[in-house]
């Protein structure tokens, strides 16, 4: 069982274009809409991937009742803390031409009064209620979320006796370092903003590791070169890819959902990391973040 955190979801658009030229009028040859958001993404791929997950995050407004909906209609489950500001959307533009993803993501969006101290509440309720072996926490966290938001999720998730995995980055991922946090994930550009010049990815890992709490596997992941892991006692790991899609938004999500399940399930570290690379690799083979395609799942089935 899989508790995803989301700190911040989203209503994800993704538009489909042959080839992106600035200034001119597009017609997309595919929209998706999905409900997002790195912590969904998370929960929407672990589901795919036929564990059992549930997610939780604060979302308002018109864009949050079609979260909820959209959701159910997923058969994903998700509880929902309400929030008073209209959840974020955020829009994908896929080149096919080039392979490429142009991004616009706005912030979170930000907390009202008492809201985080709903979100933990929840957060606990669905913790003793379901008994996971790991939490997640994924993506930025919003303004009005504590200072120390990675520690007091962490010591929640521990105190029911789940491992913590978190997947963010600046001043949250530099506190998750400092923390007791299991594994931490992290794409090569969030490791080098953090760790400074390294001369390879594997040297990011080692430094992410040097800084790291005790006990904690250190990830870092660098899309088609691969993904390096670094666990106490054990040799550094890395695995690449075998396919590489056109649709790379959601890919490091659906990484941390399969190195959770894998690890779920008693696999060890090499294992773990072949299914997150697969399942990284699934993702970007369709539109639509945490959407895995079943072929590409043959390799690890």
């Amino acid at each position: 069982m899989i508790v995803a955190v989301a700190a911040s979801p989203s209503v994800d658009m993704t538009y489909v274009v042959n080839a992106l030229t600035p200034g001119v009028v597009h017609r997309p040859r595919a929209v998706l809409r999905l409900a997002g958001g790195k912590g969904i993404n998370v929960a929407r791929a672990a589901g795919q991937l036929r564990a059992a997950v549930a997610a939780v995050g604060v979302v308002g407004g018109g864009a949050g009742r079609w979260i909820v909906d959209s959701l159910r209609a997923e058969g994903i489950a998700f509880t929902a803390v309400p929030g008073t500001a209209e959840t974020r959307t955020c829009v994908s533009i896929v080149d096919v031409a080039d392979r490429s993803s142009t991004d616009v993501y706005p912030a979170a969006s930000s907390l009202g009064a008492g809201e985080w101290a709903a979100l933990e509440e929840a957060i606990t309720k669905l913790v003793a209620r379901r008994g996971p072996r790991w939490v997640s926490v994924s993506g930025a966290f919003p303004t009005g979320a504590p200072d120390d938001a990675v520690e007091r999720l962490t010591g929640l998730a521990h105190g029911f006796g789940a491992k913590v995995a978190v997947d963010t980055h600046g001043a949250m991922l530099e506190r998750a370092l400092r923390s007791n946090v299991d594994l931490i994930k992290v794409n090569q550009l969030e490791a080098a903003g953090l760790a400074g010049e390294a001369d390879s990815t594997a040297g990011l890992c080692h430094a992410l590791a040097a800084r790291a709490g005790r006990g904690a596997q250190v990830v870092v992941t660098a899309g088609v070169d691969g993904a390096y892991t670094l666990s106490p006692g054990e040799p550094m790991c890395h695995v690449a890819p075998s396919v590489r899609g056109v649709y790379p938004v959601g890919s490091g999500d659906s990484f941390l959902a399969g190195l959770m399940v894998a690890l779920s399930a008693g696999r060890d570290t090499g294992e773990a990391l072949r299914l997150a690379t697969v399942a990284a690799a699934a993702n970007s083979r369709v539109p639509g973040a945490g959407r895995l395609d079943a072929s590409a799942l043959a390799d690890w089935q």
